[in-house]
C-alpha cells in the first residue's frame, strides 16, 4: 500500500513515540535485577511513566481522531463495530495497577518471583499494543482519508501533535498517574479541569524536585531524606553532590564556603596549638547562619573523634550514592585522613577536579592502583602541600592517572607542547588576582599567595573550553621535600603541564634548577608571578622575577633553611 501523504497522517509521529516507548522498557527490563530493591524501584517508576503516556496517548486518539469518526460516520448512517470497540481490550490498568504492586514486594524472593510475573504481563501487553497500533495506521487511516478533507485532516494532525506536547509539558505540573478510565467519554470540560488542578508537593517530578533540594546544605539534604523512599533517593543524587568537604562538615560548618581555596584551620600541627585567629574561628558557630544547626567542635579530642566518624560514614553509605557527581574534594587538615581512605574516596568520585589534602598524612600508597579506576584524570587542581610522605612515586602515579585523558586529546597536547617560549613572557592571562595576608611578613598562609578572582579567565585561544582544554592547571606542592627531578620531569616529559597556571615547589629543596626550567618550558601558560621554589636552587627559571620560598620560618612546611 502507498504510503500516506504527510500533511494528512495523523497516527505516524505519535506512534513513532509510542515505538520507542516500547523498545525502551523491553532494555530496562532485561537488564534489571529483581533481586536488588533499587534497581526494581527505578524500573517501576519508569514505567509508571510510560504507561501513563501510553493512556495519555488513547486519551487523546479517542476524544480528537476516534469521536470525530465516529461521529461522521453515524451522519452517513454507516455502522463500523472496528471504530466503535478500538480502545476496549487494552490493559494498560491492569498493568499501571501491577506496577503499583512491586513497590510493596521487599523480600528478595518476592521480587524475584514479581519480576516473572512483570516480565510476562509486559510480553502479552506488547504483542497486543504494536499491532493495535499497527491497526489503526492500516484500517483507520484509509478512513480519515475516505470521509475527511484535505484540510480537517490536516488541522487534525498538528491537533493531535499539539495535546501530545501539551501533555508533556503539563506532566510537570499535573498528576500523570491519575485516573483515566473511560477516557473516550470525557467531556472537553473534564479534560481542562484536570490539568487546571493544582498537584500535592508529592507528585512534583523528579526534575522540579531536584531543583528545590538544590538550595538545601548537606545538613539538610541529609535530613531530607527521611521524609520518604522517594525523597532519600533524590536527595543521594549526583547532581546535588558537586563538592565533598567532610571536614568542614565535622566542624559544624554545612555552609557551602565562600572562597574554597580558604580551608580549615590548621589545629596542632607538628604539636603546635591551634591558630587563634584563623579565619574558622572567626566565622563558625557565630553568624545566623548556622543557627539551628550543630555547633562547632572545640575539643580537639571530640573533634578527632566526630572527623573520623564523619570521614568513615562518607566512604561506606554516602559517596557509592553520590560520588560520580562530586567534582570538589577538601580535605584539607584531616588528621584521621589516611592513605586507605583518601584512594576509597578518590575510587568513589573519578570525575573530582578540584583536590584539596594539604597538611594531611597523604603519601604515595594514597595513589595507587587510581589509575585502573578512570580517577582523577580530569583533575584540574591539586593542593599538597604540608604533605612530607609525598614522593616521586606518588607524583607519577598520579600522572599516569592524569595521561589518560591526555591520550584522548593527543593533538592538542603536542599544539600546546610546541608553542614557543616567547609566550612565557607574554602579557598576562588572569583577569585578576589578590594576595592573602598581605600583612604577614612570611607568607604562612597555606594555599599559596595568589587567589584567582571568580571573573572569566583568558587565555591566549579564543575558542571556548572543550574536552581537549582540560588539564592541570594548579599544582601546589609546598613542603614535599622528598620530590625530586625524577618526578618533575616525569610529569613535563608525558606533557602533562601544558595547561599549568600555577606551581609552587617551595620547599622542595632536592630540585634543580635544570629540571625546573625543562619543566617551564613544558609549561607555556605558566607566567613567573605564579612560580614558587626554594631560594637555594641554583640557575632556576625566571630567577629576577618568580616569587621565591613561601615556607621561611614555617613550622608546619618543611624548607631547606632550617633554623631561621
Amino acid at each position: 500500500m502507498a504510503p500516506f501523504p504527510e500533511e494528512v497522517d495523523v497516527f505516524t509521529v505519535p506512534h513513532s513515540r509510542m515505538k520507542r516507548l516500547v523498545e525502551g522498557y523491553s532494555e530496562k527490563l532485561g537488564c534489571t535485577d529483581f533481586s536488588d530493591y533499587d534497581a526494581l524501584t527505578s524500573l517501576l517508576g519508569s514505567l509508571h511513566k510510560t504507561f501513563c503516556e501510553f493512556r495519555c496517548h488513547e486519551r487523546i486518539e479517542n476524544q480528537f481522531i476516534m469521536k470525530k469518526l465516529k461521529k461522521k460516520l453515524k451522519a452517513l448512517s454507516i455502522q463500523d463495530s472496528a471504530v466503535c470497540n478500538c480502545h476496549s481490550d487494552n490493559r494498560l490498568s491492569d498493568i499501571l495497577a501491577l506496577v503499583r504492586d512491586g513497590y510493596a514486594c521487599t523480600d528478595q524472593s518476592e521480587r524475584v518471583h514479581y519480576g516473572q510475573k512483570l516480565q510476562h504481563a509486559l510480553d502479552e501487553f506488547t504483542e497486543v499494543f504494536l499491532p493495535h497500533m499497527k491497526e489503526e495506521e492500516e484500517v483507520f487511516q484509509p478512513m480519515l482519508i475516505q470521509y475527511f478533507g484535505y484540510e480537517e485532516l490536516r488541522s487534525l494532525k498538528e491537533l493531535v501533535i499539539r495535546e501530545h506536547t501539551k501533555w508533556l509539558e503539563q506532566c510537570f505540573k499535573e498528576k500523570c498517574c491519575s485516573e483515566l478510565e473511560n477516557v473516550d467519554q470525557k467531556e472537553d470540560e473534564d479534560v481542562a479541569a484536570q490539568v487546571a488542578g493544582t498537584c500535592s508537593f508529592e507528585d512534583m517530578p523528579e526534575e522540579l524536585v531536584l531543583k528545590v533540594l538544590a538550595y538545601l546544605n548537606p545538613h539538610d539534604l541529609l535530613k531530607s531524606g527521611a521524609v520518604c523512599r522517594r525523597w532519600y533517593q533524590l536527595s543521594r543524587d549526583p547532581l546535588l553532590w558537586r563538592d565533598f568537604l567532610p571536614v568542614h562538615w565535622a566542624r559544624g560548618a554545612w555552609n557551602k564556603p565562600r572562597d574554597l581555596l580558604l580551608e580549615p584551620p590548621l589545629s596542632e600541627h607538628k604539636g603546635k596549638s591551634r591558630d587563634e585567629d584563623a579565619d574558622w574561628d572567626e566565622s563558625s558557630g557565630t553568624s545566623s547562619e548556622d543557627e539551628g544547626e550543630s555547633m562547632p567542635v572545640t575539643n580537639d579530642f571530640q573533634l578527632l573523634q566526630r572527623e573520623t566518624t564523619v570521614l568513615n560514614a562518607c566512604i561506606r553509605h554516602l559517596l557509592p550514592r553520590i560520588g560520580q557527581g562530586v567534582r570538589r574534594i577538601v580535605l584539607a587538615t584531616s588528621k584521621p585522613l589516611n592513605n586507605r581512605m583518601l584512594r576509597s574516596i578518590l575510587r568513589h568520585c573519578p570525575h573530582v577536579r578540584y583536590l584539596d589534602v594539604s597538611y594531611t598524612q597523604t603519601g604515595d600508597a594514597a595513589f595507587k592502583g587510581l589509575q585502573e579506576h578512570g580517577t582523577c584524570s580530569s583533575l584540574e587542581y591539586l593542593d599538597l602541600s604540608g604533605c612530607p610522605g609525598f614522593t616521586d612515586v606518588g607524583l607519577e602515579r598520579l600522572g599516569r592517572c592524569l595521561m589518560q585523558l591526555r591520550d584522548a586529546s593527543t593533538h592538542d597536547a603536542h599544539e600546546e607542547n610546541s608553542l614557543c617560549r616567547s609566550s612565557l613572557i607574554a602579557k598576562p592571562l588572569l583577569c585578576g588576582v589578590r594576595r592573602f595576608c598581605s600583612t604577614c611578613p612570611y607568607r604562612s598562609r597555606c594555599g599559596g599567595v595568589i587567589s584567582f578572582s571568580s571573573g572569566q579567565q583568558k587565555t591566549c585561544s579564543t575558542e571556548a573550553a572543550s574536552p581537549g582544554q582540560v588539564g592541570l592547571k594548579h599544582l601546589n606542592l609546598s613542603g614535599c621535600f622528598q620530590v625530586t627531578d625524577d618526578g618533575l620531569l616525569f610529569m613535563a616529559d608525558q606533557g602533562l603541564l601544558s595547561k599549568l597556571e600555577y606551581l609552587d615547589a617551595s620547599g622542595c629543596f632536592r630540585l634543580s634548577g635544570d629540571a625546573l626550567r625543562e619543566a617551564i618550558l613544558c609549561a607555556p601558560r605558566l607566567l613567573p608571578e605564579n612560580l614558587f621554589y626554594c631560594d637555594y636552587v641554583d640557575g632556576g627559571p625566571y630567577h629576577e622575577s618568580a616569587n621565591g620560598c613561601q615556607n621561611l620560618q614555617c613550622s608546619i612546611r618543611a624548607c631547606c633553611c632550617v633554623g631561621q
